[in-house]
């Protein structure tokens, strides 16, 4: 996933199994945070606007991600201007 912003929502995830690497990223790129998710149940809240980006860090690594209201691919995410976009 590519490291990037929702403007208007925050955002959630929910660890189900296996292990997620979550990096919450200055607004000039700059990491300034990492929380390793490990147990079933840990969870991350990352705030409005906050540059940020996951990583699987264990095989079938599953995640419940939860954002406020519905998403919209056009509006809600913004790509940070400091890394390569995702490969689609």
């Amino acid at each position: 996933v590519d490291t990037h912003s929702h403007q208007e929502k925050l955002e959630s995830f929910f660890l189900l199994q296996g292990k997620l690497k979550v990096i919450l990223f200055s607004a000039e790129g700059e990491v300034e945070e990492i929380m390793i998710l490990e147990n079933k149940g840990d969870s991350s809240f990352v705030t409005k606007g906050r540059f940020h980006t996951v990583v699987a860090l264990e095989p079938d690594t599953v995640v419940y991600e939860y954002k406020e209201d519905r998403y919209d691919e056009v509006k809600d995410k913004i790509s940070a201007p400091c890394v390569p976009p995702e490969n689609k």
